[in-house]
């Protein structure tokens, strides 16, 4: 049995590209806003706070930065022209070499590494203290190398001021870290946001001494990688397994490591890790996205394999994803295979009679003026209730006239109310509407008669309703 979830970062990239709404801020009232807070591993003086804007976690001109006093405390001033960003991008703390730890003050740090927390609107912390730890970085780093690879959106000031689909992924992505911190470690929201040496939390200041080593081979690694590709977005990410809240990781060190040459385009990798941090073990998992436009077709083509414990294998997914990209209304299709392999060039080279073969039809359809995406449907078809679009799968002559003649012979309709299922295996639909407050609500049923909508409102609140039909959603439980 083939665990699905396993290519959920590549996939996602591939099967749906969602245009979120969003309005831009206002105005700057020309005043400046400050940001206090401190540094603390034990507390960390003669370290370099600043906002990062473009979430580069470089040091750039233009970004306000200050350098940490006695008990690593720090006061953040940023002007007005860049005072909006200071809810959207996270806090950086650079650990250099000779800065002094309060914990063994007569030790200079002989190593450099950096410590982040998370952009203040995905915040669950009333505090107006902004504690940079080394657990506030660890649940961020697994945030932001997820977001890497399921959005095409580069992460700046600005697109997070405009993209509230971003916004809300982000934050529900920090939500689940929390739970992880906390069910693991029973280290709440409140303990985890804190200052652990100031309220003499042991047990917090225990485990964040354990996560050192790994920001700081985490540090070293991405700089490398960075002067070795300096076009591309790469980073190196060195993590402990039991803070992941993906499935298949051990109590583990793993290293991550991940290049964005251009939009579309991507590699990834895992690696399990000897404890010293210095051997690579066994491949965990990998992850490749290449994307080009070929006759008239945006065409994805992603890879992925992950290790599976069970059978001592590794399980592989193949996926091709062909997209007209008209306005308003869009035609596609997702081929997608799954096999058991022994390596990564055997998953690369998948062939599609030889596993599990599944075929999915996409329709979107665009309004307003800007564009937006306001319905979508997918239609799943597997080798139980075959799309007879089988013969689209590897053709690269395929024309996007041929693509979407070919598709419209399955006659599904973009009709968000329609329940028909087409011969299909699985379907759900889903439809956003655009408004002041609520500022978005998403509406989804599928083949099983299962309705959600979800309400977001401009506060940065949400409910979500549940229930068998649109008439009768009520609160989900």
């Amino acid at each position: 049995m083939f665990n699905k979830k396993m290519l959920a970062t590549s996939l996602t990239a591939i099967m749906l590209t969602a245009c979120g709404g969003g309005s831009g801020s206002g105005g700057s009232d020309g005043t400046s806003v400050s940001i206090q807070g401190k540094a603390i591993d034990g507390y960390i003086q003669g370290a370099t706070v600043f906002l990062d804007l473009d979430f580069d976690k470089v040091l750039d001109s233009n970004e306000p930065h200050i350098v940490t006093v006695d008990e690593g405390d720090f006061e953040l001033v940023v002007g007005p022209d860049i005072k909006e960003c200071v809810k959207y991008v996270p806090v950086v703390v650079d650990v250099p070499i000779g800065a002094i730890d309060l914990d063994k003050p007569e030790e200079p740090i002989q190593e450099a590494y950096q410590m982040v927390i998370p952009p203040e609107f995905a915040l669950t912390t009333d505090s107006d203290l902004k504690n940079v730890t080394p657990l506030t970085s660890v649940i961020w780093s697994e945030v932001e190398s997820e977001l890497r690879t399921v959005t095409q959106q580069p992460l700046s000031c600005q697109t997070l001021i405009k993209g509230e689909a971003l916004r809300k992924d982000i934050a529900q992505r920090l939500r689940d870290q929390e739970v992880q911190m906390h069910t693991r470690y029973n280290i709440t929201a409140e303990r985890l946001y804190g200052d652990y040496i100031d309220t003499n939390d042991t047990e917090a200041h225990t485990l964040a001494k354990r996560l050192i080593p790994g920001l700081q081979k985490t540090y070293k690694e991405t700089k490398a990688i960075r002067d070795e590709n300096p076009s591309a977005i790469a980073f190196v990410e060195f993590f402990l397994g039991e803070y992941s809240v993906e499935e298949g990781y051990e109590d583990k060190w793993y290293r991550r490591q991940f290049i964005q040459p251009s939009t579309g385009n991507y590699t990834s990798n895992v690696w399990e890790m000897s404890e010293d941090l210095e051997t690579r073990i066994k491949l965990f998992s990998q992850d490749q996205l290449v994307t080009v436009q070929r006759n008239g077709i945006n065409v994805e083509t992603a890879h992925g394999l992950i290790w599976d414990s069970h059978s001592s294998n590794y399980q592989c997914a193949s996926a091709e994803a062909l997209e007209s990209l008209d306005k308003p209304y869009s035609y596609g299709i997702n081929n997608t295979v799954y096999l058991s392999v022994e390596d990564w060039n055997t998953c690369k080279a998948a062939d599609y009679e030889q596993g599990s073969v599944e075929q999915t039809v996409l329709l979107k359809t665009f309004s307003g003026q800007q564009g937006e995406l306001t319905n979508y449907s997918h239609h799943t078809y597997n080798s139980a209730t075959s799309s007879g679009l089988e013969y689209l799968i590897g053709d690269e002559s395929l024309t996007k006239a041929e693509l979407i003649a070919a598709i419209k012979t399955k006659g599904i309709s973009h009709d968000f109310y329609d329940e028909s299922d087409y011969g299909t295996s699985y379907w759900f639909r889903t439809r956003n509407q655009w408004g002041s407050d609520p500022t978005q609500v998403v509406t989804t049923h599928d083949k099983d008669g299962n309705w959600q909508q979800s309400h977001y409102f401009a506060n940065g609140t949400h409910k979500k309703l549940c229930g068998q039909s649109e008439e009768t959603l009520v609160p989900c439980e």
